[in-house]
């Protein structure tokens, strides 16, 4: 019986939580508009009209990077024509999703996965690294799914922003805890 009501308080959690999260994630876009979202703004703009192949040539010189899987995510929100604000805040609570799940897995308590959502990294992530967000989404979900789904998933996150690449050898060492101890 415990069992189940720390289910059931911990969806509320998350009922909770996460359109507080979509919340201050929309509140943050709308006032934050320097730095890297300067660009991601104007590709954004720029991919609605274009064919994805397109969006694909013109990533490089607009965001520096054209991770396949983040560029596609991105121009897939424009083509459809959401709000770019209210897009990202989608994937904010995702990321906050699947963090908040796995947090949950690993027997973290609410206050401390809290905490570490609304940190400066989160934060950073929420307003700022677009295709990095896309990554941690991506991964966080690989953490859900065993052989070829997991792996499939963490292909993915490094399709989405090189640097998970040196998250390889820790997603290594997860994934295959219980055979090393």
């Amino acid at each position: 019986m415990e069992r189940e009501l720390s289910i059931k308080s911990k969806d509320f959690f998350l009922v909770f939580i996460l359109p507080v999260i979509f919340g201050v994630s929309y509140s943050l876009l709308e006032l934050y508009t320097g730095g890297d979202q300067v660009y991601y703004s104007k590709f954004y703009i720029q991919v609605r009209e274009l064919a994805f192949s397109q969006a694909m040539l013109l990533a490089p010189n607009s965001l520096g990077s054209g991770e396949p899987v983040s560029v596609f995510i991105l121009w897939l929100g424009s083509y459809l024509g959401f709000d770019k604000s209210i897009y990202i805040s989608v994937l904010n609570s995702l990321l906050a999703f699947f963090f908040i799940k796995f947090s949950n897995k690993e027997g973290v308590p609410f206050f401390i996965t809290l905490l570490l959502i609304f940190n400066f990294y989160f934060i950073v992530l929420f307003t700022g690294a677009e295709r990095l967000k896309i990554a941690y989404i991506f991964l966080f979900s690989a953490l859900f799914f065993k052989g070829f789904s997991r792996n499939f998933l963490f292909v993915i996150s490094c399709l989405s922003h090189l640097q998970i690449f040196l998250l390889l050898p820790s997603f290594l060492i997860y994934s295959n805890y219980h055979f090393l101890f």
